[in-house]
């Protein structure tokens, strides 16, 4: 039986940034527990910008939905902490379901060896993505998944001992298996995997407008802020208030 095309947008991303770093850490120490870490090795950043339009027939996202769920699969296949999935030039407005939904991605990789660029030290790690790895992926964003490993993974990452057992099954979830393995080559603990921090953004008031608690508003705007420094980077502290208003909005608050 054919299923309902599902609706991803911004307001499901449950997961800052740094929740995926902690998360990717956790994984490694366990997966190294008991063993010698590796020395680091030498490595340079190579700087990557990209337009990603979503191609696929089992989900809808919306633009900033797609730039959210990018943006963790950025982190967690060992992206810098300061990679960047904005939302595209789409038809459709914040929230809203885009056919042709894109993101503009913009991030650096680790790669071995000594060359002309910015110098990091690095270390190959097991790195895994499944459905709730990271949280919030399930089994309707297997096309994506496919599109990013094909498009992104493969491409402009350095990666070994690729292992993928996924199937996509068109126009539904049931059936479909997301199960992508492999090693990266990301930042060393310690390294240059960190940006400086950027300045602070303009004040954004938010009133919540589904009755959410106090312990909930404090989870959102902390979540958000991170989000927000994440996708902003470096840009001015107007480009962060944005951002920070954007994802608060799509969480159900009324932002000013």
């Amino acid at each position: 039986m054919r299923a309902s095309p599902r609706v991803l947008t911004a307001g499901l991303r449950r997961w800052s940034v740094a929740g995926l770093l902690a998360a990717a850490a956790v994984a490694v120490a366990a997966a190294v527990a008991g063993e010698p870490a590796a020395a680091p090795e030498p490595g340079t950043w190579q700087r990557h910008e990209y337009s990603f339009e979503f191609m696929g027939f089992t989900s809808t996202y919306s633009c900033d939905g797609l730039a959210s769920k990018l943006q963790e699969l950025l982190v967690l296949s060992g992206a810098r902490a300061d990679a960047k999935a904005q939302a595209g030039a789409c038809a459709s407005g914040f929230g809203r379901p885009d056919r042709f939904a894109r993101a503009t991605l913009v991030f650096y990789t680790l790669a071995p060896g000594a060359a002309e660029g910015e110098p990091g030290p690095g270390r190959w790690r097991p790195a895994t993505l499944a459905i709730r790895t990271p949280m919030d992926l399930q089994a309707g964003d297997c096309e994506l998944v496919e599109q990013f490993r094909d498009s992104v993974l493969k491409k402009m990452f350095t990666i070994r001992n690729l292992q993928d057992r996924t199937t996509c099954v068109p126009h539904q979830e049931s059936g479909s298996l997301i199960d992508v393995r492999f090693d990266t080559f990301a930042a060393a603990p310690g390294g240059a995997a960190s940006v400086a921090p950027a300045a602070p953004a303009a004040q954004v008031y938010a009133y919540p407008k589904q009755g959410q608690t106090a312990a909930q508003q404090a989870k959102d705007r902390t979540e958000c802020e991170a989000i927000a420094a994440a996708q902003s980077g470096q840009d001015p502290p107007a480009a962060r208030a944005t951002a920070l208003s954007a994802c608060l909005a799509g969480r159900g608050y009324s932002v000013r």
